[in-house]
């Protein structure tokens, strides 16, 4: 939907500010963001409150990323981006 290419628009373009590869589809509800450490940065992110899974758990190809979901509304997106600034900050 035009929301979910709005959407991924602009997380694509945060994780790009933060200096984070984004990785995948332009076009589905899932974004994989390429991470040192996939499973602390989902401890971490989980513990924030922000749902990722560890892109280990789908298969050998999928370590080192974390997947997100695009499925909270673009409000819950925006008041999110403010948690992963802080989670995935060089100082963490």
């Amino acid at each position: 939907s035009e929301r979910d290419r709005e959407l991924l628009t602009q997380m694509r373009r945060f994780f790009a500010d933060l200096g984070y590869e984004v990785v995948g589809s332009r076009a589905g509800i899932f974004m994989w963001v390429r991470v040192a450490d996939d499973l602390a940065t989902t401890e971490r992110l989980l513990e924030a409150g922000v749902v990722v899974s560890p892109g280990r758990i789908f298969g050998a190809g999928g370590e080192g990323f974390i997947r997100f979901a695009l499925v909270p509304t673009l409000e819950e997106t925006k008041q999110a981006v403010e948690v992963l600034a802080k989670c995935l900050s060089p100082a963490h």
